[in-house]
């Protein structure tokens, strides 16, 4: 699903049918998230990963990420970042109960994936929420694709 830059309150629930074929409504607890330009977000509850909006365009190498997992009731196991397919950079572990986290990513001269990703206990996949973010050149042709992009 494609959404605008926005904060969303998500109300997951599910119908489950039991083996006698009755049906049970479940209702889970909500969700807060922030969605922003460029990023692609996978919500598992009850954890979801916000990471505060980051210009597509970044005049360095080094990109500031900074955000929070929410994760009421829940407690988080570990935060960690990946940036491209470069190697797992663990932020915490037995962090806690809705958590903020920042770092500084070093990027590529190319457009980079920056992916953050948190787990807890008993969930078989963990929740992630990633930016597209690329280095500008000032005169350079691939700034003036990469602000057209971000427009």
């Amino acid at each position: 699903m494609t959404l605008p830059q926005s904060t969303f309150n998500l109300k997951p629930h599910a119908m489950l049918v039991n083996d006698a074929g009755g049906a049970t409504e479940a209702n889970f607890a909500p969700v807060s998230v922030t969605a922003g330009c460029g990023q692609a977000i996978n919500i598992v509850p009850p954890l979801a990963v916000n990471i505060h909006p980051v210009n597509r365009c970044a005049a360095s190498g080094a990109v500031a990420v900074s955000g929070e997992v929410k994760s009421l009731p829940a407690e988080v196991d570990r935060i960690w970042y990946q940036v491209n397919d470069s190697p797992e950079v663990t932020l915490c572990t037995h962090c806690g109960k809705d958590v903020p986290f920042s770092f500084t990513a070093h990027i590529q001269s190319c457009e980079n994936t920056i992916k953050v990703f948190a787990d807890a206990e008993g969930l078989e996949e963990p929740a992630m929420n990633s930016q597209q973010v690329e280095p500008l050149s000032v005169g350079d042709e691939a700034e003036r694709s990469c602000l057209a992009r971000e427009d």
